[in-house]
């Protein structure tokens, strides 16, 4: 069997858990005899593929394009969807977040996200819970579904803590952990502002990106005060952020969504305990023996670290991890569900989600609308940052005039006071000399005047 598995193209430059599953699971494929290639471009040379196996359809463009070239070549697709609604991330994060409405790129993204579901023979979410989100998302979707769940590489249980410790100045066990990339989607604010409440020690390691360099300037600037020191380290390599899941107490990961959380279960391997989103299918892996957060709620965030830290190491959802989610295991259903594919009868795909013009055309019409959407939305954003700051201006204006007030008011007050006092002192003074004359006696009158000499 010869199998195209195809990524995002930017997976090097921007790692992340489906660039991990799409790499990890082909060289698993290999070892099970699988003739696998690992591709992230759009058009690649599909001849003498059996079918192609397309990871993330959150990403815009690329998984669409190569759907609908797989099939240009009569090839079957599977996919491994990575998806999630992000109706309730934007809704959180909208600077009205009342008011917060679709817009049409957010139904233009839907509309290539359907194109690409609908020219899958097999979706391979990595949870019951991915597949519930995919199904209230795309009613009626026309696809079979086979969950695969995530794995972890089992080097992460035998991180060195001691070593990343002394590298960085901290105390074994004695710190929060977040792994992941430093970005709005990821929460690290809402996670700062938690261990700050509780005066934790926090580490934040992770790639941080150009396009979220405002939202890592506002977690730098929240971290600058904290009561308790806030790292921010770079994307490490696997053998460091295995030290670090070994030298860590509790990982902590209240992103708005995850499909599942590699980040999560690596660190339970590595013997933290987690605290991971409810906007996940991290429950299905880890069970009762995490901890779970709504990401809008500053309350349960802190409530759940809190929680977290203050329980023993648990090691049963490590060592559940370590037998059951293997990249061996993931690959073997992997490929089972190729078998089920190449085995299936009639024609390739489904026609019935595709519009009734020419594809091409209406992914580029759909890409166009996005972009002018988001270009709408960052001239929006940026009026909105120059009125606020505006507005900041003003406020720091007046509150430094209010301050000037204050002081002057308080130098007239001391003023008054030190008048009063001294009213006050003339007064026992007068009083006192009054006193002293009235208590002396009458002087008795002169018999009679002195003669006026002439």
């Amino acid at each position: 069997m010869r199998v195209l598995l195809q990524i995002r193209a930017d997976y090097r430059d921007r790692p992340g858990g489906d660039a991990t599953q799409a790499t990890r699971t082909a060289e698993e494929l290999r070892t099970l005899g699988v003739e696998a290639d690992l591709s992230s471009g759009v058009a690649p040379d599909l001849a003498g593929y059996d079918l192609v196996h397309i990871f993330n359809t959150q990403v815009i463009g690329e998984p669409v394009r190569q759907a609908m070239r797989a099939r240009s070549w009569g090839l079957p697709v599977v996919l491994s969807p990575i998806y999630w609604n992000p109706g309730g991330f934007r809704a959180a994060t909208h600077p009205d977040r009342g008011k917060v409405r679709e817009t049409a790129s957010d139904r233009a993204e839907r509309a290539l996200q359907r194109l690409t579901l609908g020219a899958a023979r097999l979706l391979l979410p990595n949870s019951h819970a991915e597949a519930a989100q995919l199904a209230a998302t795309f009613p009626g979707l026309p696809v079979r579904v086979r969950v695969v769940p995530n794995a972890v590489d089992a080097r992460f249980a035998a991180g060195d803590g001691a070593r990343f410790c002394a590298e960085h100045g901290l105390q074994g066990r004695g710190f929060i952990l977040c792994a992941g990339r430093k970005e709005t989607l990821k929460n690290q604010l809402g996670l700062i502002r938690a261990c700050r409440d509780l005066g934790l020690p926090l580490v934040l390691a992770g790639q941080e990106t150009a396009g979220a360099a405002t939202y890592v300037a506002e977690c730098r600037a929240l971290a600058a005060d904290a009561p308790a020191p806030i790292l921010f380290l770079p994307n490490l390599g696997a053998e460091d952020l295995a030290d670090a899941y070994a030298a860590a107490r509790v990982h902590a990961q209240p992103s708005f969504y995850e499909t599942v959380g590699l980040s999560s279960l690596e660190a339970a391997l590595g013997g933290c305990n987690v605290v991971a989103t409810r906007n996940s299918g991290a429950a299905e892996y880890l069970g009762d023996a995490a901890w779970y957060c709504d990401p809008i709620s500053p309350d349960e965030i802190r409530e759940a670290i809190a929680a977290a830290w203050a329980a023993p190491s648990r090691p049963e959802p490590g060592q559940l991890i370590a037998t059951r989610h293997t990249w061996r295991r993931s690959a073997e259903e992997t490929l089972r569900g190729y078998e089920e594919v190449l085995g299936m009868a009639g024609a390739e795909g489904t026609t019935r989600w595709l519009p009734d013009l020419p594809v091409e055309e209406y992914i580029v019409y759909l890409e166009e609308l996005i972009q002018l959407q988001l270009e709408a939305t960052t001239f929006r954003d940026q009026q909105f940052a120059t009125e606020l700051a505006a507005l900041h201006k003003v406020n720091s204006e007046l509150e430094a005039g209010l301050a000037a007030e204050a002081v002057e008011r308080q130098r007239t007050e001391g003023a008054f006071r030190a008048l009063e006092a001294h009213v006050t002192e003339q007064r026992a003074y007068l009083e006192k000399l009054e006193a002293e004359l009235a208590a002396r006696p009458p002087r008795a009158a002169p018999s009679r005047w002195p003669r006026r000499s002439r």
